[in-house]
């Protein structure tokens, strides 16, 4: 398994969590950001359990190779890991949100190829989708939200709209969010959690 780190800022609470967060970082010893990371989530879900999960990694990947390749190296530990934390937490994957930047997201992204959903929120900064790992069917268990700054999209602006119109086209409950040069990632990845519907549940609606 890869190392982790509960986070969560208030251990009493643990206990009564209905919510985790699993925030995967290239390391856990960058104490400032981990606190800064965790806490902006907390703040707004303070029931919720916070774990880290450290994934080595360069910041960034560009070549579709590459990124198929770190992902394959990483895939199986993470999911070994993430099972391994939701067990100790007594966490559901439904109720699971995962999140990384970079390659480390890309690793992330993969899972939404699992036969069986191993979270019901996936939320990635700056990463590509690693569309040979994910295959041609994706669960609507998940619901993926994809976030890009303004100096990502100058030079990957077609890279990404065709990744997403890709997984898009093959099922996937996601949302694509190019931001402005003032917003805050982790700000419109709140956003995202607190006000999108699960198309799954949408769907049971319409029926």
């Amino acid at each position: 398994m890869f190392p982790h780190k509960n986070l969560t800022q208030n251990p009493n609470q643990a206990s009564d969590a209905s919510q985790l967060f699993i925030l995967c970082f290239p390391s856990l010893d960058n104490l400032r950001m981990l606190d800064v990371v965790s806490k902006a989530y907390q703040d707004i879900f303070p029931m919720a359990n916070v774990y880290g999960i450290a994934i080595e990694s360069e910041e960034q990947i560009e070549e579709p190779k590459k990124i198929e390749e770190f992902v394959g190296i990483n895939k199986i530990k993470l999911i070994e890991t993430i099972r391994h934390i939701q067990k100790n937490t007594f966490s559901s994957a439904e109720y699971t949100a995962l999140v990384g930047s970079g390659p480390i997201g890309s690793a992330i992204l993969s899972l939404l190829g699992l036969s069986t959903a191993i979270a019901g929120r996936v939320i990635t900064f700056n990463s590509f989708i690693p569309s040979l790992s994910i295959g041609t069917e994706v669960s609507l268990d998940y619901t993926t939200h994809l976030l890009y700054t303004q100096t990502e999209c100058e030079f990957a602006d077609t890279r990404i709209r065709d990744d997403f119109e890709a997984i898009k086209t093959i099922g996937a409950d996601i949302t694509l969010d190019i931001l402005g040069a003032h917003q805050d990632p982790i700000d419109v990845s709140i956003n995202r959690l607190k006000t999108c519907i699960p198309l799954k549940i949408i769907k049971q609606i319409q029926q």
